[in-house]
């Protein structure tokens, strides 16, 4: 797990069902730190997948992220 910043994203709170939750948004001069995981098992990524409701609520995309000075192409979960 390191620092990471998102880069071209937003968030921002919204219902799903009645239930609030964050979601990230594609936004081209926004950015919103937070923690990149690394090295997950398939058994790891599996479980985020189940938390991050991936087969109802959001959906996984791609995003640059930095990581110190590095930027690198990562993923993250985004609204349905």
């Amino acid at each position: 797990m390191a620092p990471a910043v998102a880069l071209g994203c937003s968030r921002s709170w919204e219902d799903y069902e009645g239930k609030p939750y964050i979601f990230l948004k594609k936004s081209k001069a926004g950015f919103v730190p937070g923690m990149v995981l690394l090295g997950l098992t398939p058994q790891e990524r599996s479980k985020l997948n189940q938390f991050e409701e991936i087969e109802s609520v959001r959906k996984i995309d791609d995003v640059t992220l930095r990581i110190g000075e590095r930027e690198v192409q990562g993923i993250s979960f985004f609204k349905r």
